[in-house]
């Protein structure tokens, strides 16, 4: 199962949009849609009315907007989050994201409405 993406300012490089393609998955980048310059509500307002999950590396700002939409009885499609703490053993790399969504699609976890941190499925 494919996932459809809408890939934040932060995490669209070129060999990641490229590697999640190859992958299957249908990816749209911010700059692609339009979006580059626009606010966070607002990228979230799109993957929202284009049925896509976000993946970004914006963990706070896209938490609290995913945690205030679930709290005013409003859905999302999901949101991937790629922690950073600048640590050469910890930060994901493209292929680490990649290898994290395939193990996350095994664990077949619905994604509607949940925030998960990718890190957690690098293994």
């Amino acid at each position: 199962m494919s996932l459809k993406l809408l890939i934040d300012e932060d995490s669209q490089g070129k060999i990641l949009v490229d590697l999640l393609r190859k992958a299957g998955h249908d990816v749209l980048t911010v700059n692609k849609a339009g979006l580059r310059t626009a606010s966070d509500h607002v990228l979230f307002n799109y993957a929202i009315a284009h049925k896509r999950i976000i993946l970004t590396q914006n963990c706070i700002d896209f938490t609290e907007i995913a945690t205030a939409l679930l709290e005013q009885g409003k859905h999302h499609y999901g949101l991937l989050l790629v922690y950073k703490d600048n640590h050469a053993l910890k930060d994901m790399n493209a292929i680490t994201i990649i290898k994290a969504i395939k193990n996350l699609r095994k664990s077949k976890l619905t994604l509607r409405d949940q925030t998960i941190a990718l890190n957690q499925y690098r293994y």
